[in-house]
């Protein structure tokens, strides 16, 4: 373990205890202990600088400054961008952020990602996280099919004579999933050629970025399909070409590893995000009154089209806010209770939002210790 990795240890340690335990109690990070972390941060490369200017009388490594805060400035860029598609909270993405300030480049020894080695972070968070979720589905759909299966009732759900039109649809919908992809895929491939170019070379878009990003998006992508007309048939269109120019000049191992990432980055992780809102809607999502409501909660989308209105109708949504990631916080509990001060017992569909925090520190204690990263499994299969 290097020294500066020794030093980070303290702050890393306490961090990662604190937060884990106000996750899992309250549902939240305090600001104080994202201030502790960054202050400890700063002072210590400030020390190790300092000491290798003065005592050692080594030169600056002005290289390891830059690529260290350009590895900051991506993680907190990174984190917002998370915390804004409702991936995961404010704090966690301030908690990401100090992570990547506090952990020195020489931490992220395998799977280095160069222009964001903070990266790894987010890939042992959530490959392990994915996972975990998905098993705890399982379960939970096994244990909803056996009594089905006992009583008889699994054959009233099961109708063969629509199964052609069923794996017609399913077809249709996994050869538009490949579509969008591909075209994704070649949109991200414009890019990096255009970041590549403006820095004069520096720079490389990383092909997991690259994977990231596609997956980041593809939300964002498909409301914008659903909301323009025709844009739909323009993307297969052009995906098609794309596909049928890899054929024709003989670009097999392109095609091949771009068909590997569509399969698991996007056909498996769609199935596997299907099953966890199942799971989510199913045994995570539970029915509370108005008087019973408690911070973190998330309030389901339509209940929250509801409150809006009637925050609208009454004058108080600028000063309620927005419902962030994070679940409504206390002071927007009491304007809830008051607007509906007459409607206490209305029932709102609501779930507990997801503790990151121990996951996060987990992946922390993994990397700094290993240097073990799932991209490495990524890698071997698209070799």
């Amino acid at each position: 373990m290097g020294i500066t990795i020794f030093l980070a240890a303290p702050a890393l340690i306490i961090i990662g205890i604190v937060s884990t335990y106000t996750d899992l109690k309250y549902g939240r990070i305090p600001n104080w202990l994202i201030i502790f972390g960054l202050v400890y941060a700063i002072g210590l490369y400030v020390f190790l600088f300092g000491y290798n200017a003065f005592f050692v009388h080594q030169a600056i490594n002005g290289e390891y400054i830059a690529k260290a805060l350009q590895n900051i400035a991506i993680a907190l860029v990174s984190g917002i961008v998370l915390w804004k598609f409702d991936l995961w909270s404010a704090g966690d993405a301030k908690l990401f952020t100090v992570y990547a300030a506090l952990l020195p480049l020489e931490a992220y020894s395998n799977g280095y990602v160069e222009q964001f080695p903070a990266f790894n972070l987010l890939v042992n968070l959530f490959f392990p996280l994915v996972v975990i979720l998905a098993v705890k589905a399982l379960l939970f759909a096994f244990r909803s099919v056996i009594p089905l299966i006992k009583n008889g009732a699994w054959r009233e759900s099961i109708k063969v004579k629509e199964m052609p039109a069923v794996l017609k649809k399913g077809g249709v919908g996994l050869a538009k999933l490949f579509g969008d992809y591909f075209f994704m895929y070649l949109i991200f491939q414009i890019v990096g050629i255009g970041v590549f170019k403006l820095s004069g070379g520096a720079y490389r878009l990383d092909p997991f970025i690259m994977y990231f990003g596609i997956l980041l998006f593809m939300g964002k992508f498909n409301e914008l399909k659903r909301k323009i007309k025709h844009l739909s048939a323009g993307i297969y269109v052009i995906s098609s070409g794309y596909l049928s120019y890899l054929l024709i000049t003989g670009q097999y191992s392109t095609l091949r590893r771009m068909i590997i990432m569509a399969f698991v980055f996007m056909v498996l992780i769609t199935i596997t995000r299907k099953v966890l809102d199942l799971y989510i809607q199913k045994a995570e999502m539970k029915e509370v009154r108005i008087s019973e409501l408690t911070r973190g909660m998330i309030i389901r989308k339509e209940e929250i089209s509801a409150i809006r209105n009637e925050l609208t109708g009454q004058g108080r949504e600028e000063e309620f806010g927005w419902f962030e990631p994070g679940g409504v916080k206390e002071s927007q509990i009491a304007i809830i209770k008051d607007v509906f001060s007459d409607r206490q017992d209305t029932i709102l569909k609501v779930y507990k939002t997801f503790p990151f925090a121990p996951f996060l520190s987990l992946s922390v204690i993994l990397t700094m210790t290993t240097g073990i990263s799932v991209l490495r499994v990524f890698q071997y299969f698209i070799k």
